[in-house]
């Protein structure tokens, strides 16, 4: 039974998914800031013509990024992630046959689109921008980044659903994720592509 949702995550999978969720949001924002410092390094002159470098020309880890994205989508990915396994697959999903691992794939991948959503806007509340800002970002950045990003998702499901035992179903779920939020980190931290509300 590889599905096995009627069972329900030891208390260690409850912590592995919260600290899995965490830890892994924070390495995805540093690589995802080490790429971006990379990409807009590559766009300068050859270093003959260039001046001395100055300190901002060297990377600086922002660090009040990191720790947002630790808590949205890390932290609150975690503890959703625990609630999730724990109640909702064995509540409304008990019959572990194909078609379920279908509609799970489904319901899972366009669960992603809330979280892009979610995360998109509860970054910009974090950095005290406003919620007028935050709206205008989620409008702007969420569909684009669903686009990019939940795609991939639902192949990622039907494989956790269909091979992958329950046990290890959060440690699966999570590799792909820190992959995935990398590219989430992207969309959430550049700047808005258009004029921000004016209140």
């Amino acid at each position: 039974e590889t599905l096995g949702i009627r069972e329900m995550p030891t208390l260690f999978l409850a912590a592995f998914n919260v600290t899995a969720s965490v830890l892994f949001s924070g390495i995805a924002d540093v690589v995802c800031q080490k790429l971006e410092f990379h990409f807009k390094t590559k766009k300068k002159p050859p270093p003959a013509l260039q001046p001395p470098p100055a300190p901002d020309d060297e990377f600086h880890l922002a660090v009040p990024r990191t720790l947002r994205y630790m808590l949205v989508p890390g932290l609150s990915g975690g503890v959703g992630a625990v609630i999730h396994y724990s109640l909702f697959l064995p509540h409304f999903f008990p019959d572990p046959h194909a078609a379920a691992v279908l509609s799970l794939s489904l319901v899972h991948t366009i669960g992603q689109a809330a979280v892009i959503f979610a995360s998109v806007f509860m970054n910009q509340i974090l950095t005290g921008k406003g919620i007028e800002f935050a709206l205008e970002k989620m409008k702007c950045e969420g569909p684009v980044a669903s686009l990019w990003i939940v795609p991939w998702w639902f192949p990622v499901y039907v494989i956790q659903f269909t091979y992958i035992p329950l046990n290890y179903q959060p440690m699966f779920h999570q590799g792909f994720g820190g992959i995935a939020k990398i590219a989430l980190s992207y969309f959430i931290n550049r700047p808005l592509l258009t004029a921000p509300p004016h209140g």
